[in-house]
């Protein structure tokens, strides 16, 4: 009888703990016992726990599934009883220790978005779609900036899908705030399994923080897109102006979505109407009013030339 000789060996990344022998000739649906078979990843053994044959293929189910970067070989010792073999009786030969082509891909985590509750002002979450390990970076791999100034990162934790960072000062309601993370060489943010989140550019921080004024205004802005020139209309609480409002030093900011901030207008005592010249490219900016150190109304513009 010809003999079927092995040719190759394969785990698909669609099936981490399915090993695949390739023969030259159709097998029999004769299978051998698991312990004909001899699989190591990373030099150690793992158990197989079932065989199929079919065709030219024998699946090896593993115990447990193999990961990125493993290295696998797979040996065969033909057994006495049901040695793997053609139709005809061509019975395989024993094979040594053969590598394993691994096609298992590397998953690695993905940033989310980031969040600042109202509760903890201190404390910026950022969210992964994948759980990490508890290895945390250190925190010069962070930059979190605040209307523009970096704010210092004084703690780190990391557990679940979720990073939080500690800053050294609270965030108040309107502040602009972004984050950043550059991947460092020792102990960057990882899964269980070693893979490496990437570094992320500046990424806008969600400020849930509230106003702890009692003086909040509304400001309406029009038209929004805006080209040349900006109507501002502000209603005050209960009707008052602005110089009811005690200490109160009221100007209207224009930041971009980096953080920056790009124009200020000071606001004359009592008024609640204005017309500002644009003077700022087209994109995507926030308008805050500011009033007495406290933001007070924030609204989105649209600059469209």
């Amino acid at each position: 009888p010809v003999i079927p000789s092995y040719i190759s060996s394969v785990i698909e990344n669609a099936t981490p703990s399915l090993l695949t022998l390739t023969y030259n000739l159709t097998l029999a649906n004769i299978v051998p016992a698991a312990s004909a078979f001899t699989v190591l990843v990373n030099n150690v053994a793992r158990t197989v726990t079932g065989i199929s044959v079919s065709g030219t293929k024998v699946q090896l189910t593993l115990s447990s599934p193999v990961v990125y970067g493993d290295v696998v070989t797979v040996a065969y010792t033909k057994p006495a009883s049901n040695p793997l073999q053609t139709s005809t009786g061509g019975q395989a030969a024993s094979i040594t220790a053969q590598p394993v082509t691994n096609n298992v891909s590397s998953v690695i985590p993905v940033y989310v978005s980031s969040v600042i509750e109202n509760a903890t002002p201190s404390l910026l979450t950022l969210t992964y779609n994948l759980t990490l390990a508890n290895i945390v970076p250190a925190a010069s791999a962070f930059t979190v900036l605040v209307n523009n100034v970096a704010r210092t990162v004084t703690g780190i934790s990391v557990s679940g899908t979720k990073v939080q960072l500690t800053l050294e000062s609270p965030v108040v309601y309107g502040d602009v705030v972004t984050v950043a993370y550059t991947k460092p060489a020792s102990n960057p943010l990882q899964t269980s399994t070693g893979d490496q989140a990437a570094s992320i550019t500046a990424q806008s921080v969600t400020n849930n923080i509230v106003s702890e004024t009692l003086y909040e205004v509304q400001m309406n802005i029009y038209p929004n897109p805006a080209q040349d020139i900006l109507n501002i209309s502000i209603q005050y609480p209960n009707n008052s102006s602005i110089e009811e409002i005690p200490n109160s030093s009221s100007i209207i900011r224009f930041i971009d979505l980096s953080g920056k901030v790009v124009s200020e207008k000071s606001l004359d005592p009592g008024v609640k109407e204005i017309q500002i010249p644009i003077n700022l490219r087209s994109g995507i900016y926030i308008v805050q009013m500011i009033s007495d150190g406290l933001t007070v109304a924030t609204n989105k513009l649209i600059v469209a030339h």
